[in-house]
């Protein structure tokens, strides 16, 4: 597996190329782009998802979504949606410079392999965010590392939007 195929490489300082991804994360607002017409943001809902990705997502019973393989410029995506009242809580994600097997099984698992793919993704989102910090005014965004399942992903956990009526409530509350 090599995750240098892409043609945005530049030189960096030290005079060794460096692979040069398109911004999707925006680390000001959380907003995760998609594509030109499609950017997920703690506002997204369950019907936004559906109206973009269609018949490609699919649901869980406990109301988690998901959808593989999702082509953003030269990179594949497995993504994953956590919901709580119809309101985005998570988006968990994993992703590499080709499309991901739709038959993974223990049978073809590398654990070297996983583990570059945890490298590169750690890279990547560092990358993304641009500063050394991952918790944010929006949420936070991190990768870890699961033990059970030698895998990496990455996260965006959004925190609450308390805006309007529910704003009121809260203010009401603590003065009364």
């Amino acid at each position: 597996m090599s995750f240098c195929n892409s043609k945005n490489i530049v030189m960096s300082k030290n005079k060794n190329p460096k692979i040069v991804y398109p911004q999707l994360l925006n680390p000001a607002t959380g907003e995760f782009t998609i594509d030109n017409e499609f950017v997920i943001s703690n506002k997204t809902t369950i019907e936004d998802l559906k109206a973009h990705f269609g018949e490609k997502m699919s649901a869980d019973n406990l109301g988690n979504y998901s959808v593989r393989n999702v082509q953003i410029g030269e990179l594949y995506f497995i993504f994953a949606f956590a919901f709580s009242n119809n309101t985005i809580k998570n988006i968990s994600f994993v992703l590499r410079d080709n499309p991901y097997d739709e038959i993974a099984s223990w049978d073809n698992f590398d654990e070297q392999e996983q583990k570059e793919e945890g490298k590169f993704m750690k890279k990547w989102l560092a990358d993304q965010i641009r500063i050394d910090i991952n918790t944010y005014a929006w949420g936070k965004a991190g990768t870890s590392y699961d033990f059970h399942n030698l895998s990496t992903s990455c996260s965006i956990n959004y925190r609450d939007v308390i805006t309007g009526e529910k704003l009121k409530q809260i203010l009401f509350r603590l003065w009364t």
